[in-house]
């Protein structure tokens, strides 16, 4: 079954190349695989592709941490709380009513 994943991930990159949710389910397909360093070139690849995209931190730091790579987990977690925490990603907090006198 992982040939025919693999055969429908390449087709949906090669129409979607910059997609990162893609690159992350391919990612996570090979690393369930225990294919771990394709799975990072994969993680790598959609983190060039949008280096914004924090889920794609989370997930690849899940894996470094299941294999046991803290400093790369660390690292890989890190990341992503600066993008959560970055007011380009962190929505305006809604003011709030004025009560009239």
């Amino acid at each position: 079954h992982l040939d025919r994943a693999r055969d429908l991930f390449q087709r949906a990159v090669t129409a979607a190349p910059t997609d990162p949710q893609l690159l992350v389910s391919w990612a996570l397909a090979e690393h369930h695989a225990g294919q771990h360093e394709r799975a990072r070139e994969l993680f790598e690849s959609g983190s060039k592709a949008d280096p914004r995209y924090g889920p794609l931190l989370e997930r690849w730091g899940e894996m470094e941490a299941h294999l046991g790579n803290k400093t790369a987990a660390t690292s890989l977690f890190r990341r992503a709380a600066v993008l959560h925490s970055s007011p380009a990603t962190v929505p305006s907090p809604v003011p709030a009513p004025t009560l009239a006198r």
